[in-house]
């Protein structure tokens, strides 16, 4: 640190000003996370489904509308990377689903359900945060193997999820 500069700051609103700056100085960085956190949600909701329709019709419906939704907006992300509304809507997404989770679980503390939650937790404020830009738009391409291994993934999870394993 020089003379001129300023210390970091370490309370919460310097964290929250550092992590908003380290999700917009890093564009594709933040795509990328947004996109995982997303194939990650999608997975585990789509892995659930079965275990969720045996438990009532209503829930297992709900989490096939949770992995579908979620799943629309990864493919609105990864087609338009240049445009605001893929990121608010997984924003909407995830609060929804992290806000359903502690109305509705009976067990808040099974590990896969806090895992994806934490997991979704990072994903909304990296879609709060993140301000797409042209040059998403214009290498889109270049992340075409990226998204194959995010759609690898959330099938894995969903296998995982569901009992199934390779």
């Amino acid at each position: 640190m020089t003379a001129g500069q300023a210390a970091p700051s370490i309370g919460p609103r310097g964290l929250g000003t550092g992590l908003a700056a380290a999700v917009r100085s890093r564009p594709v960085a933040a795509h990328l996370t947004l996109m995982g956190a997303l194939a990650f949600s999608a997975g585990t909701h789509a892995g659930l489904v079965p275990q969720h329709l045996d438990e009532s019709p209503y829930l297992g419906v709900a989490f096939i509308g949770a992995a579908l939704a979620t799943t629309a907006v990864a493919i609105a992300l990864a087609l338009d990377p240049g445009s605001t509304w893929p990121p608010r809507a997984a924003a909407l997404l995830f609060a929804g689903q992290i806000v359903a989770y502690f109305l509705f679980t009976e067990s808040i503390t099974d590990p896969t359900g806090v895992i994806t939650k934490l997991v979704e937790g990072a994903g909304l404020a990296v879609a709060l945060l993140m301000r797409p830009t042209p040059e998403l738009a214009e290498q889109r391409r270049a992340y075409a193997p990226a998204y194959v291994l995010l759609v690898a993934f959330a099938i894995l999870v969903a296998m995982q999820a569901s009992g199934h394993h390779h």
